[in-house]
């Protein structure tokens, strides 16, 4: 079993989260598919507030399947980033993150 490659992010505060490098085809399509709104039909009114919330959990899906550890710490690394970490923090690492989707959906098209 090959060690997937990773890449650390320093963020302001001095935390080193490691997160993977790339996301494998099957992780990418659990992404695509909270983000192309499968889980929600809702009326087309209401089609913008589904877009936001859409985006928001497919962030969060991204960060909890990317994030291997923060300082070294493997254990409930989304855990610790959503409830211990300064919002800031889970930014950091979301960027990151969403920049690894929006080049993977651009190879896609």
């Amino acid at each position: 079993h090959m060690e997937r490659e990773s890449k650390e992010v320093t963020t302001e505060k001095g935390n080193v989260i490691k997160i993977k490098a790339f996301f494998t085809q099957s992780e990418r399509v659990q992404i695509q598919k909270i983000l192309a709104g499968d889980s929600t039909v809702k009326e087309s009114d209401g089609e913008a507030e589904t877009k936001v919330a859409d985006l928001l959990e497919a962030q969060a899906k991204a960060v909890q399947l990317a994030i291997i550890s923060i300082n070294g710490d493997v254990t409930s690394p989304f855990e610790q980033l959503t409830q211990n970490l300064p919002a800031s923090e889970y930014d950091a690492v979301s960027k990151v993150v969403m920049a690894m989707i929006q080049s993977d959906l651009e190879v896609a098209k």
